[in-house]
């Protein structure tokens, strides 16, 4: 921070930081941090910031140390409100162990030691975590085994964070391929992790049948190390292979097997069906749009100080506004104009850069993607129905993109709890893409939600505005996005065992018929065209959000309102700003979560005028809808082994 002062100075002089709403009057013994002007005209200072999250302002407080002459822009501090930071290598069978949490809090914390993958089971150890504290010493549990584990940290039984990967191995050994677990299904995550105390620059982990022999072109998936000593590698087990196939990860230097894991048995999804639906929900209808952050939406909604953190739930003085300035500019008004008239860039490559390694602070500048109209937030008189929503349903203020990147990445998680592809990558080769090329066409074989709920005669439907137009034209190019169906939008259609299948694919237009008739799916899924998606570019937000209406009043007029439950969501933020800096980067895929989405939870199990702060996303409804309808929650393992329910939102009484 830079001042200069043209009037007299005094010894008593300082520099303060203060919380933005921290009264004027205050002095030293309130401020975050001060320092000494020594009487000088101008400089420069440099601060470690060590305060929670919240928005900042520095103060210059001059005449003998008794009033304020000038303040600063304000600064946003978008830290995360837990943190785990462990020393990866074991010293004397110890970890050191350091861990941050918010001063308001309720609820029991403690940290547990995990293996990776892991459903919430009894820990190998667990201690309490009251407070922050820095380097204390863990052992090792001697009940740990080799491979890769993790530290979380809990509140109650709602996950708040978890650590790196961490490695328990023979340390004895140069080189080092760990795996968390020996047996998996089709389609399961898979996480390895390599120690070495010599690497090459070509080094690599390769994923094989455990009798191929190794090379690039036998590998069922590889990826370099990149010369680095330590690291994990992500992928799934694949569901080509016979059942109970083996397979092993090798780490290869030269052309050559250096260290290899145990081998990894696969085999096909043991699907454990229930007699009877746990709760009163024997619908879940989930409407999906499209590309908004939570401050786009809600800021003006929320109206605790940002950085506050409130940890009450009802209404809007529990969740925070969003801040009154990013980067010393002000948020743009996000109305129907401004949303068809931009679309901020979101790309995995650009929300990376803008998320800033979780600060949240390269939104707006010192990105190539960052734009002044990446900030921006709407008032309730642009959204009425949504912020109506929100007042007399639940919201969740920590529901958190999957994965940094783009709309179809992201609508993968709704399917498969799991990375499938970053961004656009792939579009389904099904009805609804002639507008792209060949290459880029690709159908998948891993199970999904919709698979595990159909095994179990649980019906499944999707509705896709415009599918019977374009089904009747397959090859039509003229028929594109936004104004005409897209099946790129849709992340059933990318499997074999569910693309363009006639009984669970439907034209929008059967929805009503489908609920009038009495034969609406115990889980749907809707969509509109991009021209009513709400996203920026191609949509106003009073056409989505009519379309989301439309949705709910046929659904709460009907009979099925009493046993139905019914779910607002983005796919992703769009590459919009938000202040809540994002939870950490998981263990399982690898890849970090996005910035906060605007999701509602509507309808007769909603809780009522609710903001529930546990961190969930998409994973977390394809853990609900198994544990609804199904006797386990995860059968995916994928996120669903770890992610936390949508219970908070819900009044299941």
């Amino acid at each position: 921070m830079k001042w200069s002062i043209e009037q007299q100075t005094f010894n008593s002089d300082y520099l303060g930081l203060y919380y933005s709403t921290d009264p004027l009057t205050y002095g030293k013994n309130n401020s975050l941090w001060w320092t000494s002007t020594n009487s000088t005209k101008s400089g420069t200072v440099q601060t470690n910031l060590q305060s929670p999250n919240g928005v900042m302002e520095y103060r210059y407080i001059g005449n003998g140390g008794k009033t304020v002459l000038a303040r600063s822009a304000e600064i946003i501090v978008a830290l995360q409100p837990y943190t785990i930071d462990v020393n990866p290598f074991i010293t004397n069978k110890r970890w050191t162990i350091s861990w941050t949490c918010p001063k308001s809090k309720n609820g029991t914390q403690w940290i547990g030691l995990f293996r990776i993958g892991d459903e919430r089971t009894a820990p190998l150890m667990r201690f309490l975590a009251s407070k922050s504290d820095e380097n204390v010493a863990v052992d090792v549990p001697t009940a740990a085994s080799s491979g890769l584990y993790e530290f979380r940290y809990y509140t109650d039984d709602i996950l708040q964070t978890y650590s790196s990967a961490l490695m328990i191995g023979d340390a004895t050994s140069d080189v080092q391929i760990l795996v968390p677990r020996n047996s998996t299904v089709f389609g399961g995550a898979l996480t390895v992790g390599w120690n070495v105390v010599h690497a090459e620059p070509h080094d690599w982990i390769g994923l094989f049948s455990i009798d191929e022999k190794p090379s690039l072109e036998t590998a069922l998936f590889y990826q370099y190390t990149k010369g680095k000593l330590q690291g994990t590698v992500h992928s799934t087990a694949p569901s080509h292979l016979p059942p109970n196939s083996q397979i092993v990860w090798h780490y290869m230097s030269n052309n050559m097997v250096v260290a290899s894991s145990t081998p990894i048995r696969v085999s096909p999804i043991n699907v454990k069906c229930s007699t009877k639906i746990k709760t009163a929900i024997k619908h879940i209808v989930v409407i999906e749009q499209e590309n908004h952050s939570f401050d786009s939406f809600f800021g003006n909604y929320c109206t605790a100080e940002t950085g506050s953190r409130p940890v009450c739930t009802s209404g809007p003085s529990c969740c925070e506004k969003s801040p009154s300035y990013v980067n010393q500019y002000k948020p743009r008004i996000l109305d129907d104009f401004e949303n068809k008239d931009f679309c901020p860039p979101h790309s995995a490559e650009c929300e990376i850069c803008m998320t800033n390694q979780m600060t949240m602070s390269n939104y707006v500048q010192n990105c190539s993607c960052a734009n002044v109209r990446n900030w921006a937030v709407a008032k309730e008189e642009t959204l009425p129905i949504y912020f109506e929503y929100a007042k007399k349903y639940a919201i969740a203020d920590q529901w958190y993109q999957s994965g940094v990147g783009a709309s179809s990445m992201n609508d993968m998680y709704l399917a498969r709890a799991n990375m499938v592809f970053i961004d656009n990558a792939v579009v389904p080769d099904t009805v609804g893409t002639a507008c792209y090329s060949q290459s880029k066409k690709k159908l998948f074989s891993d199970p999904t939600v919709a698979d595990l709920l159909l095994a179990c005669n649980v019906s499944f439907g999707v509705y896709g505005e415009g599918y019977d137009q374009v089904k009747h034209s397959p090859n039509d190019t003229s028929m594109c996005y936004p104004h005409y169906y897209d099946a790129s939008d849709y992340a059933f259609q990318y499997y074999h065992s569910l693309a363009d299948n006639a009984s669970i694919m439907f034209d929008y237009s059967m929805f009503a018929k489908h609920v009038a008739s009495g034969k609406l799916p115990n889980v749907s899924l809707v969509r509109s065209l991009g021209t009513k998606s709400e996203h920026p570019g191609d949509s106003s937000l009073t056409d989505g959000m009519r379309f989301s209406k439309e949705i709910v009043d046929l659904i709460t007029s009907s009979s099925y309102n009493e046993e139905t439950l019914i779910v607002i969501l983005q796919d992703e933020s769009g590459g919009y700003f938000d202040h809540y800096a994002p939870i950490t980067t998981n263990n399982i895929d690898g890849i970090a979560y996005g910035a906060r989405l605007p999701v509602m939870v509507v309808g007769h199990f909603a809780k009522k005028s609710y903001v529930s702060h546990v961190p969930v996303e998409h994973s977390s409804l394809v853990k609900f809808i198994q544990w609804n309808f199904l006797e386990y929650d995860a059968h995916l393992q994928t996120r669903d082994s770890f992610v936390n329910n949508l219970h908070d939102l819900l009044d299941l009484v």
